[in-house]
């Protein structure tokens, strides 16, 4: 039987990592998990209403996450997670969970991100919150081993670029 799998597709809102994930996981039969989904309605209140999340606000959020999962790893699912992933301390509580974690950064133009967020509907996070996840997103350390992909391209071709991986 093969170790289950995790892939983490990271990014800043907007930058297409739901979407994108999304596809990904039916292409590889495994689970999707939006990370989003799992937010507690205070937290989608507290962005809704314009207001960045705290560290300490995020912490049940991730994990919620990694117990997710977990959950799916117990049954013998692979997963792929649609995650900003924008903290080192939060990345590295999924890498020391799973150490075999494969995590991928889908990297987009600002104004870009401000127009695929202008164009969402029904999504809890404003446009105005952009700014604030980029200043809240860390640089990767060495250690990390992100894979940084251009989130402009299409979504056949993130796939087929992960698959050749």
């Amino acid at each position: 039987m093969t170790t289950p799998q995790l892939i983490i597709v990271m990014g800043v809102s907007g930058s297409g990592k739901s979407t994108f994930a999304s596809k990904l996981a039916p292409t590889l039969d495994y689970y999707f998990i939006e990370a989003d989904d799992h937010h507690s309605a205070e937290n989608k209140a507290h962005m809704a209403a314009g207001k960045p999340l705290t560290d300490a606000m995020r912490e049940p959020w991730i994990d919620e996450l990694i117990s997710q999962v977990m959950r799916q790893h117990q049954q013998g699912q692979s997963v792929v997670l649609a995650y900003s992933g924008l903290r080192q301390s939060h990345r590295a509580k999924f890498r020391q969970a799973f150490p075999q974690c494969q995590c991928l950064f889908l990297e987009v133009a600002r104004d870009e991100l401000i127009k695929r967020m202008k164009q969402r509907k029904a999504h809890f996070m404003p446009a105005s919150l952009l700014d604030s996840q980029l200043a809240a997103l860390e640089p990767f350390a060495d250690d990390e081993q992100i894979t940084t992909l251009d989130g402009a391209q299409s979504l056949d071709q993130l796939v087929a670029q992960v698959l050749r991986r």
